[in-house]
């Protein structure tokens, strides 16, 4: 396989935080640009690289995003409340939902996903609890506990072998090992407190030790 650089772009006075692309707009192919300080987010044609309209802002900061193109929304998290929903509609953006996260420590930067085919939202904290929303309700369906004492920046979902799957771990100041945690659900039930298990702790990284295997 080999790339080939279509355009390249200079953005002044941002700071990329995130990067979306995808056939959001009819047959349009654009890519998105999330500035993390400015709360800036550019769209630019993906054929010429040229600018889809003026940069529309959130006026706030932006730590990251999860996108879902097929359905037409977006999740966006801000460090000082918590993660919003948006509807793509006509190159607007239409915020559905907010769903709180407590700031404990300190306001920090924090991943948030997609889980279930958009039915729930997941983020990370700065007090070592991964939450769990149903996405219509805006509920918090479940707590999923890392460490207390620790700042769970990096969090993120997918389907394997068609069950839902959650990941998540631990940032830290220093260097030294870290866990992966590993949750998947029980069953096609909803997510709640009997709803997801730990299944294991991966390895610390950049070792290749086998996994240990945890239950409930």
């Amino acid at each position: 396989m080999s790339l080939q650089e279509v355009f390249t772009l200079e953005l002044k006075n941002t700071a990329p935080r995130a990067i979306a692309f995808g056939q959001m707009y009819g047959n349009e192919r654009d890519i998105m640009v999330f500035g993390l300080y400015g709360g800036d987010i550019h769209t630019f044609r993906g054929s010429n690289g040229k600018a889809a309209g003026e940069p529309w802002n959130v006026g706030a900061l932006i730590s990251d995003i999860a996108l879902d193109v097929r359905k037409g929304v977006l999740c966006m998290d801000e460090p000082s409340s918590g993660t919003n929903l948006y509807r793509l509609e006509e190159h607007k953006y239409m915020c559905m939902k907010t769903f709180p996260v407590a700031v404990t420590k300190r306001q920090r930067i924090r991943q948030v996903d997609f889980l279930d085919e958009c039915k729930f939202i997941i983020s990370g904290s700065d007090h070592g609890v991964v939450y769990v929303f149903d996405h219509r309700s805006g509920e918090i369906v479940d707590e999923l506990r890392v460490d207390p004492h620790e700042w769970v920046q990096t969090v993120a979902a997918a389907d394997c072998a068609r069950v839902s799957t959650i990941f998540a771990a631990k940032s830290r100041d220093l260097g030294g090992s870290n866990e992966i945690l590993v949750w998947r659900q029980k069953s096609k039930k909803r997510f709640g407190a009997a709803g997801i298990a730990c299944v294991l702790v991966a390895f610390p990284y950049l070792n290749i030790a086998t996994p240990r295997m945890y239950g409930f």
